[in-house]
């Protein structure tokens, strides 16, 4: 049996009896994105920028405050993703308290600002890595308006068409591979949010990060699956709890001395 069936075996048995809790905590998530959903709707409806569905003339400064306003209050909220961490980390270790781990980073001033300092960077690490990823494209683009903009005919048109949807396919993709970096340091976060966390991340990713995509290579299948919805509400927690038991692992081997 491969190390990622045994892995995938292991998260299933530490979710039995622990579905539940773990289903709640995903809901909790959806329940996040919607309240900045309401949030960011209910300020466009106080201000009144929008006829209908066009903007008014000149409410733009106004937008942009809005859209600050917004970002500002997800982050408020982002400490629910770092207890949906908690909690499948927690399952995958057995020592779960149940949905109350989601709530956990709420508990008190210290993990909750320690957990917005947290998000605060790892975000802008994903902004980093999605634009590494995407860089290509960004020069694709900046060929194709200088060759395109001599008037080429509509083969050479139609050329640029095809290869910028593929530039575009493999950038995407290539950010994605490239963000799965950022999992290990958000378990070693809720692991122990004292800790050097991204120290300790740095060490497991030296010889571990190939483990975490080939378990996540595993889900494919199952990832795709998500896109009918109600899939998702299996695949993300087992798939979550799973990268959770690799971490346990790890963070296990580092903290007692092994090489990671």
């Amino acid at each position: 049996m491969s190390t990622e069936k045994i892995i995938r075996s292991q998260a299933k048995k530490s979710l039995n009896g622990n579905w539940t809790a773990a289903v709640s905590g995903l809901f909790v998530l959806l329940a996040e994105v919607l309240l900045v959903a309401v949030f960011y709707s209910m300020l466009t409806g106080l201000t009144g920028i929008y006829e209908g569905e066009k903007l008014k003339s000149g409410s733009e400064p106004i937008v942009i405050i809005i859209l600050v306003l917004t970002i500002i209050f997800a982050f408020a909220l982002s400490p629910f993703e770092n207890g949906f961490y908690r909690l499948c980390y927690n399952i995958a270790g057995d020592r779960s308290d149940g949905l109350r781990d989601v709530f956990y980073f709420f508990s008190g001033t210290k993990q909750y600002f320690k957990a917005l300092q947290f998000n605060i960077f790892i975000t802008l690490k994903k902004l980093l890595y999605t634009l590494i990823g995407f860089a290509p494209y960004i020069i694709f683009e900046i060929i194709k308006s200088l060759a395109l903009g001599t008037n080429p005919g509509a083969s050479l048109t139609q050329a640029f068409g095809i290869m910028e949807a593929v530039a575009l396919a493999v950038c995407a993709v290539a950010a994605i591979i490239i963000n799965i970096r950022i999992i290990i340091p958000k378990f070693v976060f809720v692991d122990n949010f004292e800790a050097n966390v991204f120290d300790i991340a740095r060490a497991i990713s030296k010889k571990h990060l190939k483990e975490y995509y080939k378990l996540i290579a595993t889900f494919i299948i199952w990832i795709l699956s998500c896109m009918f919805v109600l899939p998702g509400l299996y695949v993300i927690p087992y798939m979550t709890t799973s990268l959770g038991t690799t971490s346990k692992w790890l963070i296990n081997m580092y903290k007692e001395g092994k090489t990671v």
